[in-house]
């Protein structure tokens, strides 16, 4: 494991990416989604659940999913990047998905649009009165994302899919990738190690693995990705990726639906200023 990032770290950077003032949108009802966002999910004491309206594997001959204590197992913890900027965001609503950061600021449709509906070309601080601040990341490394949408899905679906869920990196290798590309590497960054047992005993109806650095797509060469590019625990191949691609390339994301509003009750150490 890297050591951790200097606490004496300042939480501004030199460089600050663009600013929505939410409070300039004319869009109201904000105090009934911050409230939304702070409502705790309820524990799930046993490790079965359902996953959130996805149907089961329908090919003949699928291979068989992950037990989830093999998971728990492989991944004990899982990690969660963010600019230090929004940490102060995290300690109030926990993460949210980039939707509900949206909601949340009460976008108009225009900010809303650009946001959501193209791949980000640079990351957006938002800010509201009465919020504190939030980042939204760019999506850069999707270069040749048009190009490699799976057929049975479209760029739009894939967008949607991957603006509704929560990311964690499922090793501290993919982290430190993250971590030192060019375009993070001198920003100050809070991480979390979230525990994987505390995170499927409370939103392990809402988790879904992914094998792809679903948001990468530097290279004309990257496999195909759409909005079936993440599958729950129970219908995930795990073995099948393993054989194929070894433990590196077996899982790389593990993800929640919508937000992971206690994470911090959920984190075991945390990395960078706010540590």
């Amino acid at each position: 494991m890297r050591p951790a990032c200097p606490s004496s770290k300042r939480f501004d950077t030199a460089a600050d990416p663009p600013t929505i003032d939410a409070g300039k949108s004319g869009v109201h009802s904000r105090e009934h989604l911050a409230d939304q966002a702070d409502r705790q999910p309820e524990t799930t004491h046993a490790l079965t659940f359902e996953a959130h309206g996805r149907p089961g594997p329908t090919t003949s001959g699928m291979m068989a999913g992950m037990d989830v204590e093999e998971l728990i197992a492989r991944h004990p913890r899982v990690f969660h990047t963010m600019s230090a900027t929004a940490w102060p965001s995290v300690q109030r609503h926990g993460l949210l998905s980039t939707q509900r950061l949206i909601d949340l600021f009460g976008l108009d449709a225009a900010a809303r649009d650009r946001l959501l509906n193209a791949p980000r070309k640079e990351s957006t601080t938002l800010r509201a009165p009465g919020l504190p601040p939030a980042v939204i990341r760019d999506q850069k490394p999707m270069k040749f994302i048009a190009e490699k949408i799976d057929p049975g899905s479209s760029l739009t679906e894939y967008l949607t899919a991957i603006n509704s869920r929560v990311f964690f990196w499922a090793s501290a290798e993919r982290l430190d990738r993250l971590r030192q590309a060019k375009a993070y590497r001198s920003e100050d960054q809070v991480i979390l190690h979230v525990d994987t047992r505390m995170l499927v005993e409370r939103h392990g109806a809402g988790i879904e693995l992914c094998r792809l650095n679903s948001g990468a797509v530097t290279q004309k060469n990257h496999p195909p990705r759409g909005h079936r590019s993440w599958l729950p625990i129970a219908d995930y191949p795990y073995d099948d990726y393993r054989r194929r691609y070894g433990s590196d390339g077996a899982l790389v994301e593990v993800t929640v639906l919508d937000a992971v509003p206690d994470v911090l009750n959920l984190t075991t150490r945390i990395e960078g200023p706010a540590g």
